[in-house]
């Protein structure tokens, strides 16, 4: 009686190669169909993986957009307990009038604008960490920069003009 496994071209390998000789009639159609059910079979576990990582990632992604919502409001303006930012408004209007914050990130205020609502009119700005301005910003009409002072123990010391 004749084998049903095809022979091995090569001691030790699995599935033969097709041009392998192979011991009966059902052979070629054996192998050649363990091929294409492993071929078959590789693209939809991959495509289910990348499936499932992306919707993770999109549920992640919408959790922690909630969270944020939910923490700062939708212009970040429900953080009013916030030590790194300082606004202050007009009693009257109820407009920002001026905003003082820690562009670092710690706790020592380091920025200084001057607002009239929600146009800035001048910034100034601590850039060694002393506590006083070394860079006084002044901006236009569009809040295009127009001018750049720069300050030494609270005198202007040099002007640029903006480009």
């Amino acid at each position: 009686m004749p084998t049903a496994l095809p022979a091995q071209t090569r001691p030790g390998t699995w599935p033969p190669s097709r041009h392998a000789r192979h011991a009966g009639p059902s052979a070629p159609r054996v192998a050649e169909s363990v091929l294409s059910v492993r071929q078959l079979r590789r693209p939809r576990r991959r495509g289910g993986l990348v499936a499932a990582i992306l919707v993770l990632g999109l549920a992640g992604a919408v959790v922690s957009g909630v969270v944020a919502y939910q923490t700062g409001g939708p212009y970040g303006d429900r953080n009013d307990t916030d030590p790194r930012l300082h606004r202050e408004y007009d009693p009257g209007t109820g407009k920002v009038t001026k905003v003082a914050f820690a562009a670092d990130g710690s706790l020592r205020i380091d920025h200084w604008c001057e607002m009239d609502g929600e146009r800035l009119l001048r910034m100034e700005i601590d850039d060694d960490g002393d506590g006083v301005a070394d860079r006084r910003e002044h901006y236009g009409p569009g809040e295009r920069l127009e001018r750049t002072e720069y300050l030494e123990r609270g005198r202007i010391v040099r002007t640029e003009l903006a480009k």
